[in-house]
């Protein structure tokens, strides 16, 4: 099955205001790879990284939908570098 490291930029995209294309067709990129996780198509990768981003993301509510993906991750990466 393949793996899929989004960056925080990637996760956060989503809630992004629409007002121009390319922000447009990235959050459908993105909606759509986490639509492939749900249907059990893909798996997504979490790490130490993107939960230290998450934590100081001063704004609720883009700390609650990062959460909300990497809690669901199927695979994570500790800063070691190794898989969970």
């Amino acid at each position: 099955m393949k793996r899929i490291y989004l960056d925080m930029c990637a996760i956060q995209r989503p809630l992004d205001t629409p007002n121009q294309i390319r922000i447009v067709l990235e959050s459908d990129a993105v909606l759509g790879i986490l639509a492939l996780f749900e249907a059990g198509q893909i798996e997504i990768v979490s790490s130490d990284a993107l939960l230290y981003e998450t934590s100081k993301n001063p704004l609720p509510i883009r700390r609650d939908h990062a959460e909300e993906i990497l809690s669901k991750a199927n695979v994570y990466v500790a800063l070691t570098g190794g898989y969970r």
